[in-house]
């Protein structure tokens, strides 16, 4: 997971920012509450978005930042760590078990983290954003488990 740390918190032209230095990656400061208007786009002065919403940023918002060279982090990946936790404490619930906090949170990282790495690589070597990387790769696991559940 990504964790903030001496953020500071302001009100901006009617929207919420905030800026922070991102330790456990290469990233120096984030924007949350990103408008989805393209024309505002062109405003962010982050070095990064983490989409803290479902699909907040417009197709166009999205272009706009790619060619100013700001990578978003889509939803879809910024999002999961809750999926994936309710999964894990539905999994466990349903043997019968319980999972502690500090075993779901483990795990949440550990595949949150994978998943970025993931990601991240994929990106870089088809020269791709992040968003695009992320639903590839989600597409071709999906494809791969109708394959081996003999779907298609």
């Amino acid at each position: 997971m990504l964790y903030c740390q001496d953020h500071a918190v302001n009100r901006v032209k009617k929207r919420l920012t905030l800026s922070c230095r991102l330790y456990s990656a290469s990233i120096a400061c984030c924007c949350i509450g990103l408008p989805s208007q393209a024309e505002r786009s062109r405003s962010v002065s982050a070095q990064v978005v983490v989409e803290g919403a479902n699909g907040p940023t417009t197709r166009e918002a999205d272009a706009i930042l790619n060619d100013r060279g700001i990578p978003v982090l889509p939803d879809i990946l910024a999002n999961s760590g809750g999926v994936i936790a309710s999964y894990i404490e539905w999994r466990k619930s349903k043997s019968g078990s319980l999972t502690s906090r500090e075993e779901t949170f483990a795990l949440v990282d550990e595949l949150v983290l994978a998943a970025f790495r993931r990601v991240v690589d994929f990106a870089q070597d088809k020269k791709t954003t992040l968003r695009g990387a992320a639903r590839v790769l989600a597409v071709q696991e999906v494809v791969e488990t109708m394959i081996d559940r003999g779907w298609i």
